[in-house]
């Protein structure tokens, strides 16, 4: 069985990621159903999670998305 979820997501955000989701042949629900499954997995999220500031270039590119 499964269930609906609903989350909000602001407009632009949604719009790029289905954009890139698409270039790679995947849709919304498989990319966050095979996150989910990955976090279950493997215990962490795919990512650091952190207080500290970051000054790096890259970083701070996402951040205006």
């Amino acid at each position: 069985m499964s269930k609906a979820v609903a989350i909000r997501i602001d407009d632009e955000l949604k719009r790029q990621a289905e954009q890139t989701l698409e270039e790679i042949g995947l849709n919304m629900t498989t990319y966050i159903t095979s996150s989910l499954k990955a976090l279950v997995r493997e215990q962490s999220v795919p990512f650091e999670l952190t207080t500290k500031q970051r000054t790096n270039e890259k970083y701070l590119e996402w951040e205006e998305i």
